[in-house]
């Protein structure tokens, strides 16, 4: 069976033909799938390598804009991630070959032009292998000679960028640049993309031994770090990389030079990431994103299509670098200004950059320095900025689709609140997709504070869930497609509710009354927003958080007041939906067993302001909520009913009552005559004596009779 494997194998590395670019591509996707069949062998392992590395760094003139062996170079990667325990000894090998090629593509005098993916995929591979070394100083000496290349084009960027528009003119981002310009451009783009996978790609040794006898191990503020190995090298970096993030938001202002010029489309979403949003199809069906899209997108040519897509890319990626960057613990931290470098970055611009690049920085940034900052006294000023802007932002886009959707229907007739009625599939479109990143950036949000509040004191490193170091959320938009390697390391929603607030969450809202005040006003007015994956998560942490609100206002009965006026007005807007109404009216609930006994009439205040509720009404609910049943209190479910009927008339209905037909009143109908079930038909009960002696006449021939007969 391994001979007929190794028999395919052969014939795989045998093909080597460019005509047919293809064919080519899919042969190296089977490799990694039959590397199983060579059974470890090195001399296997060697020819597969060398095949794979020859096809993919090959100098290629492509007359079409797509190369068939870009979508598949990954096999490389797999290779190493599967078999990186037999690769390793081919190490030293690959790292020469590999460095010689990165030196030669990033010089002024390159002779062999490839293209970026052909030499950024050797640098992945290279990462991956090294963690398969023990030794933290031998893995950041390695990092380090392969970082120094791009360490010298940033510095040379931070050297010639002194403000927003000299870094316009730097890397070319004018409607006739020149060669210099476009080579910027070009080695920045490049850097930033190597330089995060690089980065992304270095993993933390989770075997105790291996972290205190490799030198991993590093105590800062009475707590033990496990360092990344590319800490050394990286924070070198700090200074160019967060000013190159804070110069790319800049050009998001109204005021920038590139804002006013024919190449604003830059600062726009891309006919892929629409498509995303929109779901018509995967990011990569570059064809049919083109076609479905053209309609609606403004007409750009091809090459400024083409640099739509790269600056795109670029920003996506620099973000995810600088998010990593946050990870870096406590090597950042330990800077001397580490705060001011942290919020300066990442409030740089943040009022100008739209919904989908704010989601980014909220995902790829935000999220890895709540989980990793092991500093409070950087994590309260950071936080004491962003709820506010956060609060106002989401709830300003949440009124405005609100208001958008709002409809009344009656008698089967639609009545739109105004009379602007959208009937072009462009503007559909871009409403659609404005709902769809307003619930992403409020879902990612919402993990921001998730997170927040289940955080440990200290926040010290758990050698069992440190397997991978950057622990930066990058699944799909979607939110459905979660590694199993994600799975693993990520604690169930379950157990994540169970422990919140954490004794470092509570002190950290108790120490900042602006932290905790909009921290509950998010969660709890935002459960009014119509999302309901949102409203689902708000809730669950709500009720976590309602038997220590007593704690977290001080006593402010106005404040806990508008918390339970925040509960109903979620029920009036989610009257139609079950089982958030459910969720609601046990949140409700909960808030009125926890302080009936010290706040009993400030609920009764809130529920007199109900439209047609009566003071009996509201002294009857009260009695009925302190009842106990055969010595026991009421149930969870006995308790939502008996508040659901008291607020009824504040619920919306659904969709069966709002087109439920009412019955038809008619005039002047005979009346029904109902017979009971042991009574016989009248024409029955006549016939009934005349045929007693006939059993097979039951009075259905004179029932049939014609009434002449």
């Amino acid at each position: 069976f391994c001979q007929r494997g190794q028999a395919l194998i052969e014939k795989l590395l045998s093909i080597n033909n460019d005509n047919n670019l293809e064919f080519l591509a899919y042969s190296l996707r089977l490799l990694p799938y039959l590397h199983v069949f060579t059974r470890g062998e090195n001399a296997w392992t060697q020819r597969i390598l060398e095949h794979l590395f020859r096809t993919i760094t090959t100098e290629r003139q492509m007359v079409s804009r797509s190369n068939p062996l870009q979508k598949q170079a990954n096999c490389l990667i797999d290779l190493c991630l599967n078999y990186g325990h037999t690769i390793v000894i081919y190490f030293n090998d690959l790292f020469k070959v590999t460095q010689g090629l990165v030196r030669q593509q990033t010089s002024t005098e390159q002779q062999t032009k490839l293209a970026g993916w052909q030499w950024s995929i050797l640098v992945e591979c290279l990462a991956i292998l090294l963690n398969h070394f023990e030794s933290f100083e031998q893995k950041a000496i390695f990092i380090n000679e392969l970082v120094q290349p791009f360490a010298q084009i940033l510095s040379k960027f931070d050297l010639h960028v002194n403000d927003l528009q000299s870094f316009i003119g730097y890397i070319g981002l004018k409607p006739t640049p020149d060669a210099i310009s476009t080579s910027n451009q070009r080695l920045i783009f490049l850097s930033i993309h190597i330089l995060c996978g690089l980065l992304r790609r270095i993993t933390l040794p989770t075997d105790p031994t291996i972290c205190s006898n490799g030198g991993y191990q590093e105590t800062f503020d009475g707590i033990v770090f496990i360092r990344n190995p590319a800490a050394p090298i990286f924070i070198q970096l700090t200074h160019c990389l967060f000013k190159l993030l804070t110069y790319c938001h800049a050009l998001h202002s109204p005021d920038s030079p590139l804002s006013k010029s024919s190449l604003s489309f830059l600062l726009t979403m891309t006919d892929a990431d629409k498509a995303v949003y929109l779901q018509q199809q995967d990011n990569n069906d570059d064809v049919n994103i083109l076609s479905t899209t053209q309609a609606n997108s403004p007409i750009l040519s091809t090459n400024d299509r083409r640099l739509h897509n790269r600056f795109s890319s670029f920003l996506d990626r620099l973000e995810i670098l600088i998010g990593t960057y946050l990870t870096l613990k406590p090597d950042l931290y330990k800077l001397k200004d580490s705060l001011n470098i942290i919020g300066t970055t990442l409030f740089s611009s943040l009022e100008y950059i739209p919904d989908f690049r704010l989601r980014n920085i909220v995902r790829y940034c935000f999220l890895p320095f709540v989980r990793h900052c092991p500093m409070s006294t950087i994590m309260i000023p950071i936080f004491e900025s962003l709820l506010p802007f956060m609060y106002t932002k989401l709830k300003d886009k949440w009124k405005i689709i609100t208001a958008r959707q709002s409809m009344k229907v009656t008698n089967g007739n639609v009545h739109e609140s105004n009379d602007n009625i959208y009937q072009t599939q462009e503007r559909c479109e871009e409403e659609v997709i404005e709902e769809q990143v307003t619930c992403y950036l409020t879902r990612d949000f919402i993990d921001v504070i998730k997170n927040l509040l289940i955080r440990q004191h200290n926040n010290s490193d758990n050698l069992g869930q440190l397997n991978n170091g950057n622990d930066i959320d990058e699944t799909s938009m979607d939110e459905i497609m979660i590694t199993a390697d994600e799975q693993s390391r990520k604690p169930s929603g379950q157990t994540r509710y169970h422990q919140m607030p954490s004794d470092f969450a509570l002190k950290f809202l108790q120490d900042s009354s602006i932290i905790c005040q909009y921290c509950l006003l998010i969660l709890f007015d935002g459960l009014s927003w119509p999302d309901t994956s949102s409203v689902t998560k708000m809730a669950q942490i709500c009720q976590a958080l309602v038997k220590h609100l007593s704690i977290l206002i001080n006593g402010n009965n106005d404040f806990l007041r508008q918390l339970y006026v925040y509960i109903l007005c979620a029920l009036k807007i989610h009257g139609d939906n079950e089982p958030i109404v459910c969720t609601l009216l046990s949140l409700a609930t909960l808030m009125y067993d926890t302080f009936q006994q010290t706040s009993s009439n400030l609920f009764d205040s809130v529920h007199m302001e109900i439209p047609d509720v009566t003071n009996e009404q509201v002294n009857n609910y009260r009695d009925k909520m302190l009842r106990q049943v055969n010595g026991k209190p009421l149930s969870d479910k006995q308790k939502r009913d008996i508040l659901k009927q008291l607020v009824q008339p504040l619920m919306g209905q659904n969709v069966a009552q709002m087109f439920k037909r009412e019955p038809i009143a008619l005039n002047n109908l005979p009346p029904l005559i109902r017979f009971s079930k042991r009574s016989f038909h009248p024409i029955l009960q006549h016939h009934q004596q005349s045929n007693v002696d006939n059993e097979d006449d039951h009075g259905l021939v004179s029932l049939f009779q014609h009434a002449d007969g």
